[in-house]
């Protein structure tokens, strides 16, 4: 049985963006798929399974964490980035091995994104500019 929860973020006085603005096509388009996220350690783990991110151009983004789905809000304005709440759904997945781990780090990491950059087919999702917390490819 799924059970679904919200997570709402709490907003760190200063980093809530006023006006934003459309996300960029660049942004919104096709899927982006999980290549690596930051350990704990600060090195880059390569993903295990098919994790995917979209971010619609309507400011809400969704995706499948590994093995559950999850669906949020997000703001853009320039490379900051602000994900608002994030609701996801509680399934346990016996396998892949380390599945359950990266879907909480992942999870983790998305919550705590302010900044996005694109280059080539790459998207890194990070915690201002002082650490990289997500790498996707686009899909």
């Amino acid at each position: 049985m799924i059970f679904a929860f919200t997570l709402v973020l709490a907003l760190v006085p200063g980093c809530l963006i006023s006006g934003s603005t459309t996300p960029p096509s660049d942004l919104t388009t096709p899927d982006w798929h999980l290549v690596s996220y930051r350990g704990d350690d600060g090195n880059d783990i390569p993903a295990i399974d098919n994790v995917i991110l979209r971010l619609n151009p309507d400011g809400t983004l969704q995706g499948s964490s590994g093995c559950n789905q999850y669906t949020a809000t997000y703001t853009v304005e320039g490379e900051l980035i602000t994900v608002i709440s994030l609701a996801v759904t509680e399934r346990y997945c016996p396998g892949p091995e380390g599945i359950m781990n990266q879907e909480t780090e992942y999870i983790s990491r998305l919550s705590n994104t302010t900044r996005y950059h694109i280059s080539d087919n790459y998207l890194v999702l990070s915690y201002y500019d002082v650490e990289k917390l997500l790498v996707f490819v686009k899909g």
